[in-house]
C-alpha cells in the first residue's frame, strides 16, 4: 500500500514537474494566457474609461445644442412677447432651474395667447367693447 501511494506521489510530483517546467509547452501557454488576460483587461478598463469620456461629451455636447436651441427660442419668444426676456432674467436670478424656468415661460406665453384669441374673439362677437 505504501509503495502504491509512493508510485502515485511520483507520478503527481513528475506531472507537476512537467507541467510547471518552463520549457513545456503548458507553462508557456499558461504564461501567454496570464499575460494576455492582463492585457484585456487592461484594454477592457481603457475602453470602459474612453466610454464613459464619450459619454460625458456626448451628453455636454448634447446640452449645449439645448441651450442654443433654447436661446434661439427666446430671442424668438422676446421679439413677440418682450415680457419674456425680463422674467427670464428675473427667475434665473432667483436661482430656478433653467428646465423650470422654461416651463414657466412657456405656461406664460401659452396665457398670452389665450388672451389674445380670447379678445379676438370678443372684438369679432362685441365689437368696440
Amino acid at each position: 500500500l505504501e509503495m502504491m501511494q509512493r508510485e502515485q506521489e511520483d507520478e503527481t510530483f513528475q506531472i507537476t514537474t512537467k507541467i510547471l517546467d518552463p520549457k513545456s509547452k503548458a507553462a508557456r501557454k499558461q504564461v501567454l494566457i496570464s499575460r494576455l488576460k492582463e492585457d484585456v483587461e487592461a484594454s477592457e478598463t481603457l475602453l470602459m474609461a474612453r466610454d464613459k469620456e464619450l459619454r460625458r461629451q456626448l451628453d455636454e455636447e448634447l446640452q449645449r445644442q439645448a441651450d442654443n436651441t433654447f436661446q434661439r427660442q427666446l430671442q424668438e419668444m422676446c421679439q413677440v412677447s418682450p415680457e419674456s426676456g425680463t422674467i427670464m432674467a428675473e427667475l434665473e436670478q432667483q436661482g430656478i432651474p433653467k428646465w423650470k424656468r422654461k416651463r414657466m415661460v412657456l405656461e406664460r406665453l401659452r396665457q398670452e395667447v389665450e388672451d389674445e384669441e380670447t379678445t379676438i374673439i370678443n372684438e369679432v362677437y362685441e365689437p368696440g367693447s
